[in-house]
């Protein structure tokens, strides 16, 4: 059968035990705190930047789909513009699909120096 521990005994052990993480929470305290609102402002920093990454490219969907809405009316003028317009300011991979689409514009219209 197991021994029931003296009460006295036990409250030494409990007091001991607090003394030990009242000690190492001074210790290490500031550290865990550091490390958490380091890794909530991580969190929140990468969460933004998704959200704005999101919008930007969202933005310039959309601005592609209006050029090609342009192009669909047949309107050359126009639609360089609105290309150009899309290859200058839109983030990589749409001003490289814009300046083919500008490219292509040119060969179709015979400007083929202005083309390449």
């Amino acid at each position: 059968m197991a021994e029931t521990p003296d009460p006295l005994l036990q409250e030494i052990d409990d007091d001991l035990r607090r003394e030990r993480l009242a000690k190492l929470w001074k210790r290490y305290g500031n550290a865990v705190i550091g490390v958490a609102l380091a890794m909530i402002v991580g969190v929140a920093g990468h969460q933004g930047w998704k959200g704005y990454d999101l919008s930007q490219r969202r933005d310039a969907s959309q601005r592609y789909a209006e050029a090609v809405r342009i192009a669909a009316r047949n309107n050359a003028a126009e639609t360089e513009k609105a290309f150009a317009q899309l290859a200058q300011s839109a983030p990589a991979g749409y001003a490289m699909i814009a300046r083919f689409r500008e490219a292509a514009l040119a060969a179709h219209q015979g400007a083929g120096p202005r083309a390449a």
